[in-house]
């Protein structure tokens, strides 16, 4: 499954609603930090860019794949996250031009703000036309199950 995002909880034309459950065997809490492990801010970010890449690629009828991180301005982590705390993640697209999409970004856990800031993704081209079929089924299927993911 996709990592940083469990389950998507809704998506429309310009928004999209995620949640991510942290595992407490993460690979980075081994290092971040001993004895009161939180998730790094940069992890927390790729779970906002990991969700507008969802968004842009829904938004798209999966005509856009493959983003980078362009831009990041007003980014905020004003409470840490710590294992086993479920992320609440919101993006909203606030601005379409042809080859990058602007989005404003929000976690929380609980109710309370983890991290927040706008944010831009840059579309990459594909590599050969083949890869981008291949590449276009798997990102409908994973966004599928994203969508039917069962609370547990």
């Amino acid at each position: 499954m996709t990592k940083f995002v469990s389950r998507i909880t809704g998506c429309d034309a310009s928004s999209i609603s995620c949640e991510w459950k942290i595992s407490e065997n993460e690979d980075f809490f081994r290092d971040h930090f001993e004895g009161m492990p939180v998730v790094p801010g940069l992890v927390i970010l790729e779970s906002l860019v990991t969700a507008a890449a969802w968004l842009a690629r829904v938004s798209s009828d999966f005509n856009m794949l493959s983003f980078k991180l362009s831009e990041l301005s007003n980014y905020k982590l004003p409470r840490s996250v710590k294992p086993g705390e479920v992320l609440q993640i919101k993006v909203e697209l606030i601005e379409r031009r042809p080859d990058v999409l602007r989005f404003r970004g929000k976690a929380e856990v609980e109710g309370q703000s983890a991290a927040q800031g706008l944010f831009s993704l840059m579309e990459l081209p594909a590599i050969c036309e083949q890869d981008t079929f291949f590449y276009r089924d798997l990102c409908r299927t994973q966004f599928q199950q994203l969508l039917e993911q069962i609370e547990k």
